[in-house]
């Protein structure tokens, strides 16, 4: 693995063309490093978290200072061609390199005698709801699309229509819903009324006390609203509706700056994740501007005799002065701002500083983590509490929610190879506070949530290292993160597992590392056994035995072409799973469907495949929550995007069982729908040509949902159901959005 240093820490061409600067190597003899924990601390007062924020920007700029030195040495000592220049973005902030229609109706659906069965969201824990567009109870299904929330009566099948709706301020995300209620959350773009100061003026500089604009929401090919381009400032509402009446009406509402990340519901209780970006304040020199002062342009106007003292001299008093000006800093000009609209106002909520924990200064990225708490009962009851740093991951059981927080200053601080920080809370029933327990360290990133699991007390994890060759070792406290073997340069594979102990995370056991060289593509834990799927050329299933915590084992091992997305239990024995299929010197085909038996762990074998021939995707390849395996009917539905021989976007429908495989019963698609509502528009027979692509529907199937024997397929346009012994002739209800 080659050096990352640099790569975003050397701002300014003036320098790398003087070669000053130069990214390869390292001296073994640097500064001492900063060291580091993973834990959390609580702050009690605005004084205390001001200086908390000061103390993580200076520790920032002494790391950047400390690399400048290094390379200025390196360049000094072993000369030109040792290293290659590299420019990039830089300052305090900068960023480590990222691994790899029908008539309303005022009757309330309950009154109606319901399906038996039906399909819910396909979530991570039984019992711990997670948010999403679609929603149903049976009787009623629920959709966020094209800026309203739909509600419609799904049950009958054939009585399909739209009951109410209602608009959503902004992009409406994900929601939850629950006994006539529903909590929504959308993204709103700021502007003058919300007093946000305009960041796109002056070519993208940050004027004082401006916020950060956050990042475009993920977005689908199938939503309406087009690409975000350009600067934006973005916040999150959260939003209770009440639809008990004819017609639904938002009873409150709470705006966060930043960005909606992930939600999940216990009882009546939501707690969402909401990332806000922390913004050094303009007041603060960058390196880039000393460089570039004095400098003017020019490196040949200092002769290279004076030009390693001028660079030292350069960066002393840049680190002087950068320090001096956060000194100067308020919090106001770091946090992001939250509030509500009060008479048509929007309302800045005063600073709660006691909701705040802080990790150890420099740790991660810069940001702020706010775990949002709505309420289906009283607004007494929804707390929030802010993380400072932006957390990666989330995962939630019934008593515990962990956040993952990347290490950003590994590298900084020549640390052997990248880790996170994982922080545990506890879940209080009464409202959506959350109670800090402790931290610890981790080898690697985490992938997604589905690496994270927590039983009995015990925390488990699967993470992929990146290692860097050009390390000293040295960076800080790791909490005995370090495997006892190493696999040489590049990248490695663990399952660890963490437990309670003096108020802080420890590791209990730890894989030796798994196929070096690869990385974790999914994860899945059920009861004491972990399944991990790496992948490079080919795809090892690994079986772990976690039963004993403190020797994690593997038990089994399958090498198969391609590799496996994401992994769905069918019972304790085998495994549904989602992915591509491959060849056997790596190369990536097509979508592929597999069941594996792994009723023995030591040897788990692949019992059935299925492989699309086209080329093409789906959601569910990357967002579980497209997967919907309805067990009690063994039928599995999810979206596929085809391109060959065009482009087609479908809900596929098929029957899965352990012994028979695969069987397709068909597929429904939404193209009826875009032409209906285009129809001004020659789309002609290709909905996604440029003309189809000139209307503000697209017909892409995101989402299916089971009732009883039938199968409602769900996209931006609209909602159709059909038998699901019958996917080839019209469906049997429309309703178009």
């Amino acid at each position: 693995m080659s050096s990352p240093r640099l790569h975003s820490l050397l701002p300014f061409p003036s320098l790398l063309a003087g070669g000053l600067l130069l990214l390869g190597g390292c001296d073994p003899e640097g500064p001492d490093p900063v060291s580091v924990t993973a834990g959390l601390t609580h702050v009690s007062t605005c004084p205390d978290l001001r200086e908390a924020i000061h103390r993580d920007a200076r520790t920032r700029v002494r790391l950047e200072a400390d690399e400048y030195r290094r390379q200025v040495e390196y360049w000094d000592a072993y000369g030109e061609g040792k290293g290659v220049a590299t420019s990039g973005g830089g300052g305090v902030g900068a960023e480590p390199p990222r691994a790899a229609g029908g008539e309303e109706s005022a009757n309330d659906a309950g009154d109606a005698s319901g399906p038996d069965s039906f399909s819910e969201t396909n979530n991570q824990v039984s019992g711990v709801d997670e948010a999403d567009f679609v929603k149903t109870d049976g009787k009623r299904i629920y959709v966020l699309a094209r800026g309203k929330l739909y509600i419609l009566d799904s049950w009958p099948a054939e009585d399909l229509a739209l009951a109410k709706s209602i608009d959503i301020e902004g992009y409406p995300v994900e929601m939850f819903v629950q006994d006539n209620q529903a909590i929504v959350y959308s993204t709103v773009q700021g502007s003058e009324d919300f007093g946000l100061t305009d960041q796109c003026a002056g070519d993208g500089e940050t004027k004082p006390g401006a916020p950060e604009p956050g990042p475009a929401p993920d977005r689908d090919f199938g939503d309406d609203e087009g690409y975000y381009g350009g600067c934006f400032e973005s916040l999150t509402k959260v939003s209770l509706v009440d639809f008990s009446g004819k017609e639904p009406k938002e009873t409150r509402s709470r705006y966060y700056q930043g960005s909606y990340l992930s939600g999940r519901l216990h009882g009546k209780h939501a707690r969402a994740i909401v990332q806000s970006s922390i913004r050094q304040p303009a007041s603060i020199p960058s390196f880039y501007e000393y460089a570039d002062s004095a400098f003017q342009g020019d490196p040949d106007r200092i002769p290279e005799s004076e030009r390693r003292r001028v660079a030292l001299d350069l960066i002393s008093q840049w680190e002087s002065a950068a320090k001096k000006a956060i000194g100067k800093t308020t919090l106001e000009d770091w946090l992001p701002i939250q509030g509500e609209m009060k008479d048509g106002k929007f309302a800045i909520a005063e600073l709660d500083c006691d909701t705040f924990l802080v990790p150890s200064a420099g740790l991660v990225e810069y940001g702020l983590t706010t775990i949002a708490g709505a309420s289906f009962d009283s607004a007494d009851d929804e707390v929030d509490t802010s993380i400072l740093g932006s957390a990666s991951q989330v995962y939630a059981n019934a008593e515990v929610l962990v956040l993952g927080h990347p290490d950003w200053s590994w590298y900084l601080r020549q640390a052997e190879g990248d880790q996170t920080a994982l922080h545990r809370f506890t879940l209080d029933d009464k409202s959506t506070a959350v109670s800090y327990v402790g931290s610890g360290f981790v080898p690697g990133y985490v992938h997604n949530q589905f690496s994270l699991d927590e039983k009995d007390g015990v925390i488990r994890v699967s993470t992929t290292q990146n290692r860097s060759s050009s390390t000293s070792g040295g960076g800080g406290s790791t909490g005995g993160a370090e495997p006892a073997v190493w696999s040489g340069d590049g990248t490695i594979n663990l399952v660890t597992t963490l437990g309670v102990e003096d108020d802080a995370l420890v590791i209990l056991g730890q894989t030796e590392p798994l196929a070096p060289g690869e990385r974790i593509f999914s994860t899945r834990y059920i009861d004491d056994l972990a399944y991990v799927v790496t992948f490079r050329q080919v795809d090892p299933l690994f079986a772990i035995d976690l039963s004993d915590p403190a020797a994690p084992k593997v038990l089994g091992e399958l090498k198969i072409p391609g590799f496996s997305d994401y992994m769905h239990p069918i019972g304790k024995d085998h495994l549904l799973t989602i992915g591509r299929d491959g060849t056997e010197d790596g190369q990536v085909r097509g979508l592929a469907l597999q069941i594996f038996d792994v009723s023995k762990p030591t040897k788990p074998k692949l019992s059935h495949k299925y492989v699309f021939g086209e080329d093409g995707y789906s959601e569910a390849n990357y967002n579980h929550k497209a997967f919907t395996y309805f067990a009690e009917k063994k039928l599995l539905a999810f979206p596929y995007q085809s391109y060959y021989p065009e482009f087609d976007s479908t809900l596929e429908v098929f029957d899965v069982d352990v012994d028979a495989g695969f069987a397709r019963r068909g597929a429904a698609s939404h193209k009826d729908l875009l032409k209906n509502q285009c129809d001004d528009i020659p789309v002609a027979e290709d909905p996604w040509s440029d003309a189809g692509w000139a209307c503000e529907v697209r017909p892409n199937v995101r989402r299916g949902v089971f009732i009883e024997d039938y199968i409602y397929s769900i996209s931006d346009a609209g909602v159709l159901v059909h038998d699901v012994d019958d996917l080839s002739t019209d469906p049997l209800g429309t309703v178009e959005f």
